[in-house]
This record gives structure tokens, C-alpha cells and sequence, in this order.
């Protein structure tokens, strides 16, 4: 089977909410279709932060500052899968099932795509990956 890069479209709803699909095909599982609630906490309304499925934190001092508030954030939106943390060299993806990886210095659409394929890879159960 072909690998071919997942095809991210994103819809605007409110300022810092944004709605994400990402569509594609994967080796193992073969093709995808996913939707996820995208809401920046630094600029999103209130009433939209409870709601999201992926949360986007205020930019943290460093990498390991990253992973703490992301965990943090997992444990009070008790509603989001993802949370994406940005730091000065990029940013750190945690999931609610406590894997973490870092996408490091990425234009803001390569970093929504790895929201996005994080959150798919989690609601499906599998380990998310910076590849």
C-alpha cells in the first residue's frame, strides 16, 4: 500500500478555534478521516476551553516546562486527548495517555498537522509519532 501525506484543512470558528480534519492513509490501518476541536488557550474565549479536543498552552520556558504544563492542562480539560505546548526551539505534543514528543522548530501548519495526526493516533489507541 502507498503512503501519501495526510491532506490537514482547517475552518475557523473564533478567534484561537479552529476546527482541524485531517485526511490521509495509513500503512497499518489504511485510510483516515479525522476531525478535531482545535482551542488556543491564550486567545480563545472562555466559554470555548472546556471544550476542545486539543488544547494549544501559552508559549512555556523550555522543553521539560512544556511536558509539565501539558500534563497539566490533560488533567484540568478533562475533555481534551492533546495538548500542544509551545517553547522557544518548537513545540511539545502530550496526549492524555502520557506519550510526549517534540516537533521542534515547524511552521504553525506543521504544527496544527502534528496536533491533529497526535489526536487521531490517540483516539485510535495507537502511540503518537513526530514522523
Amino acid at each position: 500500500m502507498t503512503t501519501e501525506s495526510p491532506i490537514l484543512t482547517e475552518r475557523r470558528e473564533a478567534p484561537g478555534v479552529a476546527y482541524l480534519r485531517l485526511r490521509g492513509t495509513c500503512p497499518h490501518r489504511g485510510r483516515f478521516d479525522s476531525e478535531c476541536l482545535v482551542v488556543d488557550l491564550s486567545s480563545a474565549p472562555r466559554l470555548w476551553h472546556c471544550c476542545g479536543d486539543v488544547l494549544v498552552a501559552a508559549t512555556t520556558a523550555d522543553r521539560r516546562c512544556a511536558r509539565t504544563v501539558g500534563k497539566g492542562l490533560l488533567a484540568e480539560f478533562s475533555g481534551a486527548g492533546v495538548v500542544g505546548c509551545p517553547h522557544p526551539g518548537g513545540t511539545v505534543v502530550v496526549t492524555r495517555a502520557g506519550a510526549a514528543f517534540d516537533v521542534g522548530c515547524a511552521s504553525r501548519e506543521a504544527v496544527l498537522a502534528s496536533l491533529a495526526d497526535a489526536f487521531r493516533r490517540w483516539s485510535c489507541g495507537l502511540v503518537p509519532s513526530a514522523d
